[in-house]
């Protein structure tokens, strides 16, 4: 009797073994398909002054994304890690989407400072008319070098060497560490982040997709889904 017990329990574990490899394959699938239905906004019809703001894409693109981020953000850095690749990929270098860097600096010393570099950068960028490209080179190496939130990660001194050792084609290293070390752009840090919470961005990662804003971070089913729906209009 107790060793056909005995076979009972073993023959149940390869069963086991399958239910609990079928959740894990539901939970990761879902991760990336989102739910079957897209989120909602938080509002809609926001409007946001883009002029100086860096981007990758055609301006032209039917889909305009708002992306608002937080130096220090674990979360953004998933995003850029993760599911940015994916949209660069299928929606920018296919001419459906232009992407918007918008600072949002908000949890502490060293957010403000590696923003005040962000700004420095995208002014030389932008008054020796150079493509931001090389913005979204350095910002991707800066979200990679994310530490410990306020340890001094983000000091000027390691962002100057951060940024010296990328070799930035075009960028002066000189007058961008001036700009960095007399902090010139922080009321532009301060000012944008002001008017991120005038229009409803509380958290990082936000986006603004054709004036809906959604705060948090979203699985990229889920931005499928609602690129889609945006597509399926035009």
């Amino acid at each position: 009797m107790k060793k056909d017990q005995s076979r009972e329990q073993f023959s149940f574990i390869p069963i086991l073994v399958v239910i609990i490899v079928v959740l894990v394959s539901a939970i990761w699938y879902y991760g990336q398909t989102g739910s079957n239905q897209p989120p909602q906004a938080k509002a809609t019809n926001v409007n946001v002054n883009l002029d100086n703001d860096p981007y990758v894409g055609n301006v032209q693109a039917p889909i305009k994304l708002v992306y608002f981020f937080d130096y220090q953000c674990p979360f953004c850095r998933r995003f850029e890690e993760e599911v940015l690749p994916l949209i660069e990929k299928n929606y920018v270098a296919t001419g459906k989407m232009v992407i918007y860097f918008r600072g949002n600096q908000f949890l502490g010393p060293d957010s403000i400072t590696a923003g005040v570099a962000g700004q420095c950068l995208a002014k030389q960028i932008q008054n020796k008319k150079l493509s931001y490209d090389i913005f979204a080179q350095w910002q991707a190496a800066m979200m990679k070098a994310q530490g410990v939130e306020n340890s001094g990660w983000a000091s000027a001194a390691n962002i100057e060497k951060l940024t010296t050792s990328l070799n930035l084609n075009g960028i002066d290293s000189n007058q961008f560490n001036q700009c960095l070390d007399q902090r010139s752009t922080v009321n532009i840090v301060n000012e944008e982040a002001k008017a991120n919470q005038a229009i409803g961005v509380d958290g990082t990662p936000s986006f603004l997709i054709n004036g809906n804003l959604y705060v948090g971070a979203l699985p990229y089913g889920q931005f499928v889904q609602i690129f889609d729906q945006i597509l399926g209009q035009k």
